[in-house]
């Protein structure tokens, strides 16, 4: 039988700073991009400062996973009143950190309280309203957020656009590795 803080793959529990680099590691072989490996890893550290100093836990002794994240799950809800975004977003580092890097699946996680996603309007601004805005904007910043709108870019895809991703003959611009490490058009 495998004691209480050992995981099923058999490795000890890491400490931080190298649950952190096996994680990045795991993160870069799976082409995440870079903000996703920067709140993941974020998310990390809060787990195991909220396992340290408010569960007064030692991180070896996380036997019990699945508890420790229902309970750091609830604490973000219910206590640091997040949103449900937010608490997703923890909740997916958590996950990747226990399957990925621990090799150890979380269980029973179905009673969590999770935060409460409210409806909400989308906000979109109309033909004249982009109109004068763009109308305030002068020089490189007007280049930057007609390409933004007319083109549909996301900031990073525009900001990674090289002059060989554009067909000015077809007006057809290639996105590469755009989210998802997916190629497209536009």
């Amino acid at each position: 039988a495998l004691s209480p803080n050992m995981p099923q793959g058999g490795k000890k529990l890491p400490d931080l700073p190298q649950a952190l680099d096996e994680m990045r590691q795991a993160i870069r072989i799976k082409h995440y991009s870079y903000s996703t490996e920067r709140s993941y890893l974020d998310w990390v550290k809060r787990f195991y400062d909220y396992t340290l100093n408010i569960k007064k836990k030692d991180v070896a002794a996380l036997g019990l996973a699945s508890a420790d994240v229902k309970d750091y799950l609830g604490y973000l809800a219910l206590q640091q009143r997040v949103s449900s975004s937010t608490q997703n977003q923890a909740f997916n580092a958590l996950l990747f950190l226990f399957r990925s890097v621990l090799n150890m699946e979380l269980n029973d996680l179905g009673s969590t309280v999770r935060a409460k996603r409210g409806p909400k309007l989308p906000v979109v601004l109309s033909q004249q309203e982009v109109q004068d805005l763009f109308q305030h904007v002068q020089g490189l910043r007007l280049l930057i957020l007609q390409m933004l709108y007319v083109a549909g870019l996301r900031l990073m895809e525009l900001a990674r656009l090289r002059v060989q991703d554009i067909d000015f003959v077809s007006n057809i611009i290639f996105v590469r590795d755009g989210k998802g490490n997916k190629d497209r058009t536009t």
